[in-house]
């Protein structure tokens, strides 16, 4: 729902593809490596990185994904190290902070993988595209996640996610 929402309202999200059937894999344009994250996940469970075709295969194999789903999302994986949580209510931003992986591999930023959160620190030249974006969602509180291709703040921001239902950290 949340990603077909994404492409509803234009957001500014990494390349991403609603995928009904394994097949459909052979068509899309993306490249080794990638996300896929399965219906439903929160919380990086349901999230796998998929490096190579075998660990596609592999991922079809041991899981028999799509007799209990409808949908599996395919998105880009983003060269980053950090993203940023923003709470808002109505218009404002009232809460923030980075999650930050200080390791040399990937892994996803939340903090029960063992990353780092900081406060301070917001990009300002973004809150109003932030705000922007969150108010097509037409929600009265909300998170997003954000990330930087290359953790590069010059370069439009990604949004990763939005929950209605969130916790400050």
């Amino acid at each position: 729902y949340m990603t077909q929402k994404f492409f509803d309202y234009n957001i500014s999200t990494p390349k991403t593809f609603l995928i009904s059937d394994p097949t459909e894999f052979n068509t899309i344009n993306l490249s080794y490596p990638f996300l896929i994250k399965e219906e439903h996940s929160s919380s990086s469970d349901g999230l796998h990185k998929i490096t190579s075709k075998e660990d596609l295969d592999k991922f079809f194999l041991t899981n028999d994904y799509f007799s209990r789903n409808k949908f599996l999302i395919a998105q880009e994986l983003l060269n980053m190290r950090r993203d940023l949580r923003v709470i808002l209510v109505g218009d404002k931003i009232v809460h923030h902070y980075w999650r930050i992986n200080r390791s040399d591999k990937w892994r996803p930023t939340a903090s029960s993988f063992g990353n780092d959160v900081e406060f301070g620190s917001f990009p300002e030249q973004w809150r109003e595209f932030i705000i922007d974006q969150f108010k097509r969602f037409k929600i009265t509180t909300g998170a997003f996640d954000i990330a930087w291709q290359n953790d590069d703040m010059s370069t439009p921001p990604l949004i990763l996610e939005v929950s209605p239902n969130y916790q400050p950290n």
